[in-house]
């Protein structure tokens, strides 16, 4: 089937490695959105599969005109993403995970929005979920019919205002804005959805952010976030230390878009965060107490550690705050 992709309103691309029990239906969440096809494009990252996710996506492919796929030697997410963003021509791009869904029958209201008040990020919520058809009643109507509802930030007043999320898949993004930002995916890093996504803000002039739990985040258990491999546990280790000190860089670049100190304080207990959760990963993996010694040292010498912004967040449970209060104590920990 030949199809002209003109005007394109989205692009979705997906990574996919080893997802064959998910891909279908990720896909078949997409393809249900009141779109026509060539409105809108699906391209998968194929990132050197060994099961039968390449077979499914070509299933697709040849079913859909709309969808595309671009085969690569195992990579990992971020080269996949970065390969996707190259060839789309949508005017907004959504980053989605192939074990992950999204509720159908959203995106066309989700432009609409997008192309009434000229935005360059959508924001919206997500819902864990480990069942296979997660369905939820999302009030569009609030913002399309009360439009006064609809609080347009820039992207620094965005992260003052609301505690953003790390994930790609809770926005759709501009392309023009990614493309004269200069942004891409740090290669080779599991973990690099927070980076990005903080420093993508800052370069947005009209942002919004709706409570519609639009995504669907699949609870996988065999996720590369679940592993407890040496040789995992140390890449983790390499991995989030690179985040965290990213930030560095990071909060800097948003004192110089004129950010102000809540939004300042906000990004620096993201980079705690982090911290705290590698803490919590290792201790899960049994990891070594001289590793803790090693990344405590770095830390400090780069004024992240002790953790001070994170043990303060209002929404921290009683164990988070306490855990944080141990992990800054050698003796405890």
């Amino acid at each position: 089937i030949q199809l002209v992709m003109e005007n394109v309103l989205l692009s979705v691309i997906i990574p996919v490695y080893n997802v064959e029990k998910y891909l279908a239906r990720c896909l078949d969440s997409i393809l249900d959105q009141e779109l026509a096809l060539s409105q809108y494009e699906i391209i998968l990252v194929n990132d050197g599969s060994k099961d039968n996710s390449l077979a499914i996506a070509q299933e697709y492919q040849s079913q859909y005109a709309n969808i595309s796929i671009i085969n690569q030697e195992n990579q990992g997410s971020s080269v996949a993403r970065n390969a996707g963003r190259k060839t789309a021509k949508g005017h907004y791009l959504y980053f989605m995970d192939s074990d992950d869904y999204v509720e159908r029958c959203v995106f066309k209201k989700l432009l609409a929005i997008g192309q009434q008040h000229n935005l360059d990020l959508i924001g919206f919520d997500a819902i864990g979920t480990a069942l296979s058809d997660y369905k939820a009643d999302l009030d569009f109507e609030y913002y399309t019919n009360h439009p006064e509802h609809l609080k347009i930030y820039d992207g620094v007043s965005l992260i003052s205002n609301h505690n953003f999320n790390n994930g790609t898949w809770w926005y759709f993004i501009r392309r023009e804005v990614l493309e004269q930002s200069g942004i891409y995916f740090e290669k080779g890093i599991m973990i690099e959805d927070g980076i990005f996504t903080a420093e993508l803000l800052l370069h947005c002039k009209r942002a919004v952010f709706m409570k519609l739990n639009i995504y669907r985040y699949f609870k996988n258990p065999n996720s590369t976030t679940t592993r407890k491999t040496r040789e995992h546990i140390l890449k983790m280790i390499d991995n989030f230390k690179f985040v965290i000190l990213k930030y560095n860089s990071i909060i800097q670049k948003a004192r110089n878009f004129g950010a102000d100190d809540k939004a300042i304080l906000r990004i620096k207990t993201r980079q705690e965060s982090y911290l705290f959760f590698l803490f919590v990963r290792l201790i899960k993996a049994n990891a070594k107490f001289k590793e803790f010694l090693e990344i405590m040292a770095v830390m400090k010498a780069n004024h992240i550690y002790p953790m001070q912004n994170f043990i303060g967040v209002d929404y921290n449970s009683r164990k988070e705050k306490g855990l944080t209060y141990i992990f800054n104590h050698k003796v405890l920990l």
